[in-house]
């Protein structure tokens, strides 16, 4: 169940970003593994195989989801691989070297990726960030311990998450002129998928008694509550730049982690 979880994660993840390049040879390791007869090596490789699509998923996230590169670029790449012959014996090698070469072939660096990353807001990405999230606050979780943040079906009306506005895009609660603090509003930086029952009645706190509230509600289940409630609850709010600086410090944290994770 875990495995068949795990697959379903990263066959959504690989349809959000739009990747077609890799079927072919998707397709060719599903159809190997299938007819494999020895049960430990199907085993075993069920496994490869999981590895293997997970490399696809963060390497197409980070250089084509988030990066925007042509995709391309690996076309002849996934082409080549298509070639070899494989069999239960070589699977595991395959796949591991696979894996090597697709980690040294990240076609952006970490610079050129947070600078596009930057770029990511709730009115141009919304799926993009329910899938960030989820993947943020699901590392290293395993099995039952996985808490579904990103549902791919887009005609979905009504969500058990939403993605809340940290700042509140009701700025009357501040006592400054707002007007240079509108345009970060929607950036990824300001920004956290939340449970529904917890954003309704935060949803136009300002921040420091919002925090409060995810402290009490969401600190145990969302990693990504505690993270943002460590990261925040001491900083300065008194004034547009102390906000904007808040804002682009934490999507520099959310970029990092992204990246590396």
């Amino acid at each position: 169940e875990y495995n068949a979880n795990t697959l379903n994660r990263t066959f959504d993840a690989l349809q959000l970003f739009g990747v077609t390049q890799a079927y072919p040879l998707i397709i060719k390791l599903m159809t190997e593994l299938s007819i494999m007869k020895n049960q430990d090596k199907k085993i075993k490789n069920s496994e490869k195989f999981l590895e293997f699509l997970q490399a696809l998923e963060k390497f197409h996230f980070i250089n084509y989801a988030v990066s925007q590169q042509p995709g391309n670029q690996v076309e002849q790449y996934y082409a080549d691989r298509c070639k070899y012959e494989l069999n239960e014996s070589n699977y595991s090698d395959f796949v591991k070297t696979f894996i090597n070469e697709l980690r040294n072939k990240k076609v952006v660096g970490k610079g050129a990726f947070s600078e596009k990353f930057y770029e990511i807001s709730y009115s141009d990405d919304f799926h993009l960030i329910y899938y960030i999230f989820d993947r943020l606050n699901n590392f290293k979780r395993k099995g039952g311990q996985y808490i579904g943040l990103y549902n791919p079906n887009k005609k979905l009306l009504t969500r058990n998450f939403d993605i809340d506005h940290l700042v509140s895009q009701n700025l009357d609660n501040y006592p400054f002129d707002t007007d240079k603090v509108v345009d970060y509003l929607d950036n990824i930086g300001n920004l956290l998928v939340i449970s529904k029952h917890t954003n309704g009645p935060a949803q136009n706190m300002p921040i420091l008694n919002k925090l409060a509230v995810f402290k009490e509600k969401e600190i145990q289940n969302l990693p990504e509550a505690k993270t943002v409630i460590n990261l925040w609850e001491t900083k300065r709010w008194e004034s547009p730049e102390d906000i904007i600086k808040n804002i682009i410090d934490r999507t520099k944290d959310l970029s990092d982690r992204a990246y590396n994770e």
